[in-house]
């Protein structure tokens, strides 16, 4: 269960970080929504 844990948020934040690295500007709404 931690590693899942673990392993999600991992997976959230590099998630956000290419989203934000991909297009801030055309994917404001998918970051808003990672971030969410």
């Amino acid at each position: 269960m931690r590693l899942e844990a673990i392993t999600w948020d991992r997976l959230g934040d590099r998630l956000a970080e290419r989203l934000l690295g991909l297009e801030p500007a055309d994917g404001s709404a998918w970051t808003r929504v990672a971030l969410d």
